[in-house]
């Protein structure tokens, strides 16, 4: 019997598919240089490239980031395509950010506020896209930094994304680019990586280290927000809130109490609580409340210099001071808006570790709340 090796048409098209399947999401063009090498004095012309999207992934799914990625099955399987209306993703950008159009492998594109040679970006990739540590190492060797070891890597911070917590990196050192062939010192990268086996989801920002460092927290609070386009806008039931804002994906509403305008339960259980509290005029002074709140963890009062040094965010749309408060029965994080008319209060309070678990999301919340027209 006589069998025939296939012909160079049938071994670029198998290439192709691979190639395709190997890139898995975004658009993978396969050229000429995927084609085997052809014999000399003969050549050959591909007359057609296979295009796969992802402009049919449903991310409405809950159940696994795979099925919200679109990505089910095997680490190489391709995005389902169908009929169906695609779902976009939904996210807030940061005060301050200029939003850029996708770009190739980049989901959302971003010039993050302060310099223009910094950059913010989401990519999605289908498997795991070589694995935590790869990725992890493969980032730090643009930063000119060595690779870390595994427990090295365990024991990174987590921080939202997607409704989850994700590795949280942040390194300072001499930027070589992807290529390696740039060279920029005092450069910095934060980044976050949400690793499973069938779909991976990376948020990086790059910079110069200040840059990098003023915008931590928009940074974070962008991640927690980036979603899929199912996640609802609430709008407060009650008429003594007169707010608008977003629910972030693991928060409950609270019975409502007296003294506050919402409520809410943070995270798994009851353990963390979060709440929004207004009160007339300047309600004391910013200092006389953050230090009552540090007197409620057993801690000494601050100075006004301390108070003026912390981290702002906008809240309504004035700008709002962020307090973190440690103490030996729990933590507390409170944002605090005031102005002589009226003054808004946020206040999550709870276990240490629950509580910094929450930090972003409660920025995110932060950053959605509106007053109602």
């Amino acid at each position: 019997m006589r069998i025939d090796a296939p012909d160079e048409e049938d071994r670029v098209r198998e290439l192709k598919w691979r190639c395709a399947a190997w890139g898995a999401v975004g658009a993978c063009v396969i050229v000429s240089g995927c084609a085997p090498t052809p014999a000399a004095g003969t050549s050959h012309r591909i007359e057609q490239s296979r295009v796969v999207e992802n402009s049919r992934i449903d991310f409405g799914s809950r159940a696994t980031h795979a099925e919200r990625f679109g990505l089910r099955g095997s680490s190489n399987a391709l995005p389902p395509v169908d009929d169906a209306p695609a779902q976009q993703f939904k996210w807030t950008t940061p005060k301050g950010w200029t939003e850029l159009a996708p770009a190739t492998m980049r989901v959302a594109n971003f010039k993050p506020a302060g310099d223009e040679r910094a950059e913010c970006y989401v990519t999605m990739l289908a498997g795991d896209a070589g694995g935590l540590t790869a990725n992890i190492n493969r980032w730090r060797g643009q930063l000119s930094l060595g690779p870390l070891s595994a427990a090295a890597i365990e024991a990174l911070p987590r921080a939202t994304l997607f409704g989850s917590q994700a590795t949280l990196v942040e390194w300072q050192g001499k930027w070589q680019g992807m290529s390696g062939a740039e060279a920029r010192d005092d450069w910095a990268l934060t980044g976050l990586l949400l690793i499973e086996p069938a779909g991976s989801l990376f948020v990086k920002m790059t910079g110069p280290s200040a840059t990098v460092a003023a915008e931590r927290e928009a940074f974070l609070a962008f991640a927690a927000s980036f979603g899929s386009g199912a996640q609802p806008t609430h709008t407060s039931e009650s008429a003594a809130s007169g707010f608008e804002f977003v629910t972030p994906a693991t928060w409950r509403r609270a019975p409502d109490r007296a003294s506050r305008a919402l409520s809410f339960w943070a995270g798994d259980g009851e353990a963390v609580e979060c709440y929004v509290t207004v009160l007339s005029g300047e309600a004391g002074g910013e200092l006389a409340n953050v230090n009552r709140w540090r007197g409620q963890l057993g801690l000494a009062p601050i100075a006004q210099t301390d108070l003026d040094q912390l981290d702002s965010i906008t809240l309504c749309g004035r700008p709002a001071k962020i307090v973190d408060i440690d103490g030996a029965s729990g933590s507390m994080i409170g944002v605090t808006c005031m102005n002589s008319t009226r003054s808004v209060f946020i206040k999550m309070t709870g276990p240490g570790e629950l509580v910094r678990a929450q930090r972003s999301a409660l920025l995110t919340f932060a950053a959605s709340l509106q007053e109602a027209q």
